[in-house]
């Protein structure tokens, strides 16, 4: 008897649990332009700290240095100050160069093979 009252209660809210987080949208990837002129521009009114750190960022992947700025987007993404905005670009930027970064570590490339291990073990 109670299965039948839980069952489709429990249904009813897998669906609305579900149907609320598809407001939310997921980032795309950003290739290594995308992502300069879309930080720059979303980072052009920042904190002059804070626009330093994109400039280092975007110099290490003008440099093809992904495992350098990966690990700074990391960084970044985890600041708390940062505007909607802003998180979804660096969000976005971070996937691209996760993508090549794995493009890399599927090349044989041991940076990126030891960067993806330590990112994984750290989730």
């Amino acid at each position: 008897m109670t299965y039948r009252i839980l069952s489709p209660l429990l249904f009813i809210l897998c669906f609305l649990l579900v149907a609320c987080g598809k407001n939310q949208e997921t980032p795309a990837s950003l290739s290594p332009q995308e992502a300069s002129k879309a930080m720059n521009s979303a980072f052009e009114k920042a904190d002059p700290k804070i626009k330093a750190e994109v400039t280092q960022i975007l110099s290490e992947v003008d440099k093809k240095n992904d495992v350098q700025a990966f690990l700074q987007l990391q960084e970044l993404a985890s600041r708390p100050e940062l505007a909607p905005e802003q998180r979804s670009v660096v969000s976005s930027a971070l996937l691209g160069t996760g993508q090549r970064l794995q493009s890399a570590a599927d090349a044989g490339n041991a940076q990126a093979q030891e960067m993806l291990k330590l990112h994984r073990a750290s989730k």
